[in-house]
């Protein structure tokens, strides 16, 4: 019996420990204790409100038709807006919890962003493609997706590697081009 007792305190103390390491700002005497993830769902909730008030602004008769601007193009010229008033908040120092979430962002590895976002976007795309339309333009599109891509990378290695005035070979010059 004193092994279930021992069992239970050891189970306290874990998840005490736990329970610390998913907080921030817990230092001695601070009294600043606030949840890691707190930053992130704030993001995630105003990312979504955000979005949500674009369509729903971008769905009125205003919107059609005086703004001929797609919406992935508005809610990017909004993230725009957004980081350059981060950036003018001292990096999120004035914007509080929201700044916080700001940061974690900022300073998100690139493939991770690429992982999170790019299988969303593709599926949107593709959910939303007129296959009547895509058909008919199939051809026009694997020639822009096939040679004139390989084209514009030759264009712009030349331009990498003679331009930009930085002396790089020719892997770098194509890696930066593609």
């Amino acid at each position: 019996m004193a092994g279930g007792g021992d069992h239970g305190v050891a189970a306290a103390a874990a998840d005490e420990h736990a329970g610390d390491a998913l907080h921030a700002g817990d230092s001695e005497g601070d009294g600043d204790h606030h949840f890691v993830g707190e930053p992130l769902v704030l993001l995630i909730c105003f990312v979504l409100f955000v979005g949500m008030l674009v369509r729903m602004l971008y769905a009125t008769k205003f919107f059609k038709r005086h703004v001929a601007v797609p919406y992935t193009v508005l809610l990017m010229c909004l993230g725009m807006l957004f980081g350059v008033w981060y950036n003018q908040g001292q990096a999120g120092v004035q914007m509080g919890l929201l700044g916080d979430a700001f940061t974690l962002v900022a300073e998100m590895n690139p493939e991770a962003i690429l992982l999170f976002f790019l299988p969303a976007l593709i599926f949107e795309s593709a959910f939303n493609t007129n296959t009547h339309v895509f058909g008919q333009i199939a051809g026009q599109a694997m020639i822009m997706a096939g040679p004139i891509v390989f084209v514009t990378i030759a264009i712009m290695a030349l331009v990498c590697k003679f331009w930009f005035g930085y002396d790089w070979n020719w892997d770098t010059a194509l890696m930066m081009a593609s």
